[in-house]
């Protein structure tokens, strides 16, 4: 999503072409568009760091002689790994996530060819007339 800072850029390319921006309405809002979804890679990485923990946690696994303390250890690891499967940086919420954003890339993709189709036929009746 075009943060504040990139606003003035965009409408710095597009005032040559005549196009001026007036207020502050995203694109989405201007073409009836979802929202673009927020980055998944903070998911990503909450899920990254899990693993780590469990990683470090089993290595202390070898140390131990103690058949409780193991069995206790094993639980921590294991409530872990598998907590994430609930929470909002589990795979089924990235897979979610990522759904969202090809929707959103693809609600832009039939944007684009509406647009196309458009200019192909103001292009193709303008050359019509021309002919005349």
């Amino acid at each position: 999503m075009m943060d504040s800072t990139e606003q003035p850029a965009v409408e710095a390319r597009l005032e040559p072409l005549g196009i001026r921006r007036e207020d502050n309405m995203s694109s989405e809002t201007e073409h009836d568009i979802t929202k673009q979804p927020e980055p998944t890679c903070p998911m990503i990485d909450a899920l990254q760091k899990k693993l780590r923990d469990a990683d470090r946690a089993m290595r202390k696994f070898e140390r131990c002689d103690d058949a409780e303390q193991l069995r206790d250890m094993l639980d921590s690891v294991r409530r872990e790994l598998f907590h994430w499967d609930t929470a909002e940086d589990s795979l089924e919420a990235i897979r979610k996530h990522v759904e969202s954003i090809r929707a959103w890339g693809e609600e832009w993709k039939q944007y684009a060819l509406k647009l196309h189709l458009i200019a192909t036929r103001s292009l193709a009746e303008a050359n019509s007339k021309r002919d005349e």
